[in-house]
């Protein structure tokens, strides 16, 4: 009588799939790997020129030696106001907070002007060199980006940020401000 026990077989399938799975282990970990990125800063941006809500002209290169916290607005954006409060509520003294606004408020495809950055300015209060008039309709907002005294990016958001969140963040970038408000 044959014995019930069958000795175990190994499925050819698997044994293959096994295989190619400690093949593609053992390539992928031969790979070099990429060095790092170094973080965005305002590289040929600096030279950019634009105009601030007097007409004056204005280039990043301008910020560098102070940490510079960016807001992103429009007049047509509803939580534009909203991100300037929390920005306000949240940003340490000294923090230099420099406003640009993208658009009037007939939205993309009507780059913001001098007119534009003055009605800003005035409307919140803001002084007239910390708004400045830009060509960049197609970007989402609000939006924050913040440059340490080098000029090198230490974080950039879009959508709103609540004041609570956005502290946390220019904590967690341990930049000391050094520049006026």
């Amino acid at each position: 009588m044959p014995s019930s026990r069958q000795r175990p077989t190994l499925d050819r399938g698997f044994a293959i799939g096994l295989g190619v799975l400690l093949l593609a282990a053992w390539l992928l970990d031969r790979v070099p790997t990429m060095p790092e990125a170094p973080p965005p800063s305002y590289g040929g941006a600096a030279e950019l020129a634009r105009a601030d809500a007097d007409g004056r002209t204005v280039r990043f290169r301008d910020f560098r030696g102070e940490p510079v916290l960016v807001v992103y607005a429009a007049d047509w954006s509803e939580d534009s106001p909203a991100q300037l409060a929390a920005v306000r509520s949240a940003a340490p003294p000294g923090l230099r907070v420099v406003h640009v606004l993208t658009s009037t408020i007939d939205g993309y495809g009507h780059p913001a002007t001098v007119d534009t950055a003055r009605a800003w300015a005035r409307r919140h209060g803001l002084a007239a060199r910390d708004v400045i008039a830009a060509d960049l309709t197609a970007k989402p907002l609000p939006a924050l980006a913040l440059f340490d005294a080098d000029g090198t990016m230490r974080f950039e958001h879009s959508g709103l940020m609540e004041a609570a969140t956005l502290r946390e963040r220019l904590a967690a970038a341990d930049i000391a401000p050094g520049g006026g408000p």
